[in-house]
């Protein structure tokens, strides 16, 4: 493997690359390692990118540019994807089982054993790093479709030595997270809420000014949900919005955002998206509500069901700014005056 970069570019203030697979000795990478981390803690209390990052230079070090990050579950025992490179697969799943990752050390191991026969990598190997911290795992690096002939038992010792060191800020990520998502998140749906949105658009809009990618916006409303909580009452309803919050939520790649926009809207963020990726994006969210409908009718529910209607914008063709793509994609949502609605389809 070449040899492998460790920085923060972008965030750290820092100018050039830390090669740390050069290093002389163990312990001066692991010296390199923590003043990389160091000088980039503010990027350490953003997980998404710290993450997105790290996958960022895994790939850019080994040449392999399908590398993804997996996390603790806040809600449950297993692992969930946190960030992968832009080449990294889209079936891999949002959910691992800790069992899927049930040793310490760094090892190459067949892919099937993670994934099952899943994907293009079936039959592959991966490289799996995991994330521990006091023994306990925090998550794991995985290199996807590696040929072992490019691996060597140190090149596996070297990653191992770069997750001592990682882990520790990989978990104060995720506390950092799960702390600040209690307040960032709708309580009844799990999702974001608005301002944690229009956040996260600041910073996207910012972002593609800078690189020239495009941002894509699409505001969802449910239709005739009065009707449907009068007929279905309130305890259906609610259980309904927040099966729709979830459902969009496993839609979406890791990098988009779900929030919930007033009583019965979402709003979503597809960063380096564009209007290809707002039509196959309002295309799932039809198709996921048609599903919910017809969930509702196998559970012996006949009444009124709610309805959808979708619009999108996308920096920079329909504006500059957070409220000028909110205002497109609002005037697009209220000219679709014919939703497909579960009577009408």
């Amino acid at each position: 493997m070449q040899p492998l970069a460790f920085q923060l570019a972008g965030y750290t203030g820092t100018n050039g690359y830390l090669p740390i697979l050069e290093s002389t000795s163990l312990s001066s990478l692991r010296m390199t390692v923590r003043d990389a981390i160091a000088r980039g803690i503010t990027l350490v209390l953003d997980q998404e990118r710290f993450l997105r990052r790290i996958s960022d230079i895994i790939a850019e070090g080994t040449d392999n540019p399908r590398v993804a990050v997996y996390v603790n579950n806040t809600h449950d025992d297993g692992l969930q994807l946190g960030a992968g490179t832009a080449d990294a697969p889209a079936w891999l799943p949002k959910h691992l089982p800790t069992s899927a990752i049930a040793f310490t050390d760094t090892r190459l191991v067949e892919s099937d054993q993670i994934f099952g026969a899943r994907g293009d990598v079936a039959g592959t190997l991966s490289i799996v790093i995991p994330l521990s911290v006091d023994q306990e795992l925090q998550g794991a690096i995985l290199i996807l479709d590696v040929d072992p002939e490019s691996v060597t038992d140190e090149d596996l010792e070297t990653f191992g030595v770069i997750a001592e060191e990682i882990a520790p800020a990989v978990s104060v990520a995720h506390t950092h997270e799960t702390v600040r998502g209690s307040i960032v998140r709708d309580l009844d749906t799990g999702a974001y809420n608005y301002g944690f949105f229009t956040e996260r658009l600041e910073q996207e809009l910012s972002r593609a000014q800078r690189t020239g990618h495009s941002v894509t916006i699409v505001l969802v409303e449910a239709l005739d949900f009065d009707e449907f909580e009068a007929s279905a009452g309130y305890e259906l309803a609610d259980r309904t919005f927040r099966n729709l919050a979830s459902g969009f939520t496993d839609l979406m790649r890791t990098s988009d955002v779900v929030a919930r926009r007033g009583r019965t809207g979402f709003a979503l963020l597809l960063p380096d998206s564009d209007v290809v990726g707002a039509d196959v994006t309002i295309e799932r969210v039809e198709r996921l509500v048609s599903q919910v409908d017809d969930a509702l009718e196998s559970d012996g529910y006949n009444g009124p069901k709610p309805g959808v209607i979708a619009g999108s914008a996308t920096y920079p063709a329909d504006g500059e700014s957070s409220a000028a793509l909110v205002l497109a994609a609002d005037q697009r949502l209220l000219a679709n005056d014919t939703p497909e609605t579960p009577e009408s389809a």
